[in-house]
């Protein structure tokens, strides 16, 4: 699986998916995943310079990315970029964590866009389209606000 994912990434450096509108989310669940597989020795040795040379694709690709106000695309950024071996030094984590505790909710979720919709076709007939909400509660947006936390908060140096 792992070969198929590696096959899979773009020449940009990122990976896409179709029901991502934005290949960093995608990048940031594939560099998660190929990272997490080399980490546990799961990927055979002669493989490894192929496995490296991706994730230096894809830290170029998330290095060059605009740095959103959307907090799902920040989480994805912060995941994405530590997966890839991004330094935490590196001035868009300082910003993008500034821009997470700013946006974070007194209830501690972090909210989405009104772009968080999907638009289905009119159904009833009148001409006006439906709108499904996908997330009313933030749950996605915060779980994956979280999860970049966590990885750079793995990724941090201990202090003792």
């Amino acid at each position: 699986f792992a070969d198929e994912l590696l096959h899979r990434q773009r020449g940009d450096g990122g990976w896409a998916a179709a029901r991502w509108t934005d290949a960093l989310a995608t990048t940031a669940d594939v560099t998660r995943a190929l990272a997490g597989y080399a980490a546990h020795g799961q990927l055979p040795r002669e493989r490894a310079p192929r496995l490296a040379a991706a994730l230096l694709s894809a830290r170029t690709f998330v290095r060059t990315r605009p740095t959103y106000e959307e907090p799902f695309l920040l989480g994805a950024w912060l995941s994405a970029w530590v997966a890839a071996g991004g330094t935490l030094r590196h001035p868009s984590v300082d910003r993008i964590l500034k821009r997470l505790v700013d946006r974070q909710q007194p209830d501690g979720r972090w909210p989405s866009t009104p772009a968080r919709h999907l638009i289905r076709p009119d159904q009833d007939g009148d001409g006006r389209p439906r709108h499904l909400y996908v997330d009313d509660d933030d749950v996605v947006v915060t779980a994956v606000v979280i999860r970049g936390l966590s990885d750079v908060l793995r990724a941090s140096p201990r202090r003792e």
